[in-house]
């Protein structure tokens, strides 16, 4: 709020008010004018009484608090602001959020209270299928990944498009159940992956499938550490945790990526 401004003209003899009154740290009970000449133009202040029947000169300049005055234009730049800045971390394609919503969740990640698994998952063939079928079937190849995030993962974990077929997952551990652990978690994931493929692709017939191709990705997982539950962290330090476990998350799916390419050149030399 505002604060009111009190001036008193100089022939005037300054009221009795507390100095915490006149900087407006204790507001005054300001009552309606009493002397109506002081509205005059050759007399520009207004004259109030406090609480205690005090006279008080004061000029027609006191500021209003006008933050709880609605004003429809400024309530409508609000929501048009939101929808703007929704609009910057939504995806367009997938409706997943992006890196710019990918920073704003991390703060809300409670590392030392539960931990949280990241998946970075980068799409396998996209540049292939893009090549041959064309973008439409490139952007329906990468709605099939959302498709299938959407059905493996439980409630609560999130996905992210970080690049065009890069994903980030976060999961979390909230009952901290020790049998959750990167590998086991891998190998849901390929378990989930192979049913989804089945019952999308493999199982239908060509004009049935619900997918142009059968859908694979390379991924790779790191935890937050265990030992950080209940450390009460502060914010820098739990982002510097997140930001350890997504680097290392990335590292492990660049070097399968690796892996999974030398071994095709090694069975298709001439490709």
């Amino acid at each position: 709020m505002a604060e009111s401004i009190i001036r008193v003209p100089p022939h005037e003899t300054q009221p009795r008010i507390p100095q915490k009154n006149v900087l407006g740290r204790d507001p005054l009970s300001l009552n309606q004018p009493t002397n109506q000449e002081s509205l005059s133009e050759n007399y520009p202040y207004k004259s109030y009484t406090n609480s205690d029947g005090e006279f008080i000169p004061v000029t027609g300049i006191i500021t209003i608090d006008a933050a709880n005055q609605p004003n429809p234009k400024v309530e409508q730049l609000k929501t048009e602001l939101n929808q703007t800045r929704e609009k910057c971390i939504v995806d367009q394609l997938t409706g997943l959020e992006n890196r710019h919503g990918l920073e704003r969740a991390k703060p809300k990640l409670e590392v030392d209270r539960y931990p949280v698994f990241f998946i970075v998952a980068d799409l396998d063939g996209l540049k292939r299928i893009n090549d041959q079928y064309g973008h439409d079937a490139g952007d329906r190849y990468i709605l099939s990944f959302v498709k299938f995030v959407k059905e493996a993962l439980r409630p609560g974990d999130d996905g992210y498009r970080t690049g065009g077929d890069e994903f980030l997952i976060t999961a979390k551990n909230i009952n901290t159940d020790p049998n959750f652990s990167p590998e086991i978690l891998r190998l849901r994931i390929l378990e989930k992956l192979e049913e989804f493929n089945e019952d999308n692709y493999y199982s239908k017939k060509s004009e049935d499938r619900t997918i142009d191709h059968p859908l694979q990705f390379t991924f790779g997982i790191e935890s937050t550490k265990l030992e950080l539950i209940g450390q009460n962290l502060n914010e820098d330090q739990r982002l510097k945790e997140i930001n350890r476990a997504i680097r290392i998350a990335d590292k492990k799916e660049v070097n399968l990526k690796k892996r999974k390419k030398a071994k095709q050149t090694e069975q298709n030399p001439q490709q």
